[in-house]
């Protein structure tokens, strides 16, 4: 936990599952990265203070090494703000990273992976945005789940919807849209057919 801003030569460094407080404060690091998650490190990095570092990134995770970061950290590199390794995991549903080169290096280059479910990448104004180039970052709520798939659940008339944004999933009843000769389809791609007796 921090009680106070602090500058630093030498890197946090993470070797076990710790969590991390910067609370309202700043920990800034000259000489390389801020904070670094070794493979066998697990890190809760919690607060709403500032990591920064003046030679390197802001936080860096090993192969093996965990991350998870839920509140509203900012998080400033002179290369990244995160560097993530391949093999490394990393949840992310709040904070701002900035850094000079690009916000984020992941070497798996799948960033939305690094996102927990119903969350997405944003830019200052809140418009969503891709953060393969990006010099800053923010990590927001997906609100709109405006591009959907869908998925029936087979022998019912309920299908899932996952964005292919935030990748949040949710079921919820078909709704049909019915032709003049009474066939139905949703757009799950399930159908239904009312057949009319007109005698009864």
């Amino acid at each position: 936990v921090m009680n106070e801003d602090w500058n630093g030569s030498e890197p946090y460094s993470f070797d076990n599952p710790q969590r991390f407080n910067t609370k309202t404060f700043t920990l800034t690091i000259a000489g390389t990265s801020a904070i670094q998650v070794t493979e066998t490190g697990a890190l809760y990095l919690i607060g709403s203070g500032k990591v920064i570092s003046k030679k390197g990134a802001g936080v860096e995770v090993q192969s093996g090494g965990f991350l998870s970061i839920a509140d509203n950290v900012t998080v400033i590199g002179s290369t990244y703000a995160l560097d993530i390794a391949s093999g490394a995991e990393v949840h992310l549903s709040a904070g701002t990273y900035t850094g000079k080169i690009f916000a984020i290096r992941t070497e798996d280059g799948d960033f939305d992976a690094l996102l927990e479910p119903g969350y997405t990448w944003v830019d200052a104004e809140g418009n969503r945005i891709q953060p393969e180039n990006a010099k800053t970052v923010t990590v927001g709520q997906c609100e709109d789940h405006s591009d959907k798939s869908y998925t029936h659940d087979a022998g019912t008339t309920t299908h899932k919807w996952t964005c292919n944004a935030c990748k949040k999933e949710e079921s919820e009843p078909c709704t049909f849209e019915f032709q003049q000769d009474g066939t139905g389809t949703c757009v799950c791609g399930n159908g239904v057919k009312i057949v009319v007796d007109e005698d009864d």
